[in-house]
């Protein structure tokens, strides 16, 4: 079918369903006839200019002849014929694959789907022991069941295997295929309140999953951040064995806090110097320390994300601390705590395959708004730090050699029998390692430095 200058279709004069039954088509057709008969010398000439185009309104060269109109007509098969080609080679999708798939006559044997997610993709198994595709989009994810033997599930979620032996919830999963943590619950508050830290018992948590800047802070957080992407650049220069990342307890290690250098945080410091500096000691494994006080587990994802781990930052060892303030100050529970550990170790590996993930565990922190050094009666948070610790400890013997688990906890509690024979033998943070019962002193920090030393080499071979 092609298309008049009118841009009515029109078809050709060989009869059929599509033939114009006019006075002028069957005009046309007489000329046409008497053309090829050479019955009609007259009219040739006119005949090859309605052919040719003529009386459409198209301009060619005077020089038309029949000569001519058996090349244009032959012209126009080849160009018929490259069409036809185009229009039925198999179709190729964007990754050059040829797909020639067709819905089988049968219905019966045609794939029964049902929802299971909110996106899908097909893409190739992302370990070398899975078998099945899987899938990421923004389409609805499918749960295929084939009539045949195998079946093929093609989802967007999946839980772990170490999710139900290190006691995850249900609504703990993995985001495939990038393998990513993702918490199926919008409920990421503990059942119960606590005026643990700053004398409130709202909730105010946020998703620990999704990366995101604080909103307190407006001025001085994205300046100490700004303080710790100069660090990062500084120290691309140099190799760096360790790269520790958290929140205030590590931006003490640079002896400040929010970007404040301040006093009482100068003592820690140095320790991070005698410890962790080559330029103090040749042996000293080479740390960096990427911390903002106050940050959540969000936070520290956004700061990763955006500046603070750039490719050609590639340490040997990443160690992370991170938790106390999404429990204390924003009263999360255990489950959104572990996620967002886990997720950020996941980022982390995404970005240094073959570096070693320490996570450290939460250090103790006092009860009555971090005001009391006793812990096992008096804090409400400290049966949650354990619960969370146990977790993460168990995901990182569960996983893989290169996360591992740190406990750091023990380091700063000691246990005696309490004054009051109902309670037993207590549990009470050493003052002289943590003066205010959340940070570590001087002394607390070259106690813990020393034993993150012994780690570190261990886990570097030195």
């Amino acid at each position: 079918m092609g298309y008049g200058s009118n841009g009515n279709s029109y078809q050709g004069y060989q009869g059929g369903s599509g033939v114009h039954h006019n006075s002028a088509n069957r005009s046309r057709r007489r000329d046409y006839e008497e053309l090829s008969n050479g019955t009609n010398s007259n009219n040739r000439m006119q005949s090859m200019e309605v052919l040719s185009g003529r009386e459409y309104g198209l301009e060619f060269d005077s020089s038309d002849g029949p000569q001519n109109l058996k090349h244009r007509a032959t012209l126009y098969c080849l160009v018929g014929f490259l069409i036809l080609i185009v229009l039925t080679a198999p179709h190729r999708d964007h990754g050059g694959e040829t797909s020639n798939f067709k819905f089988p006559k049968n219905s019966s044997n045609r794939t029964n789907a049902t929802v299971t997610s909110t996106t899908t993709t097909t893409q190739a198994p992302t370990s070398p022991s899975s078998e099945s595709k899987v899938t990421t989009s923004s389409e609805p994810a499918l749960t295929a069941q084939t009539n045949n033997s195998s079946n093929a599930t093609l989802t967007r979620h999946t839980r772990p295997a170490y999710a139900d032996q290190c006691h995850l919830p249900a609504s703990f999963q993995i985001t495939l295929p990038n393998n990513f943590t993702f918490l199926n619950d919008t409920n990421f508050c503990l059942n119960q309140t606590t005026n643990d830290i700053d004398n409130q018992s709202t909730c105010t948590c946020k998703d620990p999953v999704t990366p995101a800047k604080p909103d307190y802070a407006p001025v001085d957080w994205p300046r100490a951040m700004q303080m710790n992407v100069e660090l990062v650049q500084k120290a691309i220069a140099s190799s760096v064995d360790v790269v520790f990342v958290g929140d205030s307890i590590t931006e003490h290690w640079n002896g400040r806090d929010m970007a404040e250098f301040r006093p009482k945080d100068h003592n820690v410091s140095i320790v991070f110097e005698q410890l962790f500096s080559k330029a103090t000691n040749a042996s000293n494994p080479q740390g960096l320390a990427l911390g903002i006080a106050g940050d959540r587990c969000q936070n520290l994802l956004y700061r990763l994300q955006n500046g603070e781990m750039p490719a050609t930052l590639q340490p040997k060892i990443w160690w992370i601390l991170i938790g106390t303030n999404d429990l204390g100050s924003d009263h999360c529970n255990a489950n959104a705590i572990t996620a967002g550990t886990i997720r950020i170790v996941e980022e982390l590996q995404q970005h240094s395959p073959n570096a070693t993930i320490v996570i450290n565990s939460i250090l103790p922190r006092g009860g009555s708004n971090h005001s009391s050094q006793e812990l096992l009666h008096i804090s409400q948070t400290w049966p949650i730090m354990q619960t969370i610790n146990q977790r993460l400890e168990c995901y990182a013997n569960q996983t893989s050699t290169f996360v591992q688990f740190f406990n750091a906890t023990d380091l700063f509690v000691y246990t005696q029998d309490d004054d009051d024979a109902n309670y037993g033998r207590e549990v009470y943070i050493n003052q002289t390692l943590m003066n205010d019962y959340l940070h570590p002193s001087g002394e607390g920090a070259l106690k813990w430095g020393r034993a993150m030393v012994d780690k570190i080499r261990q886990l570097l071979g030195g």
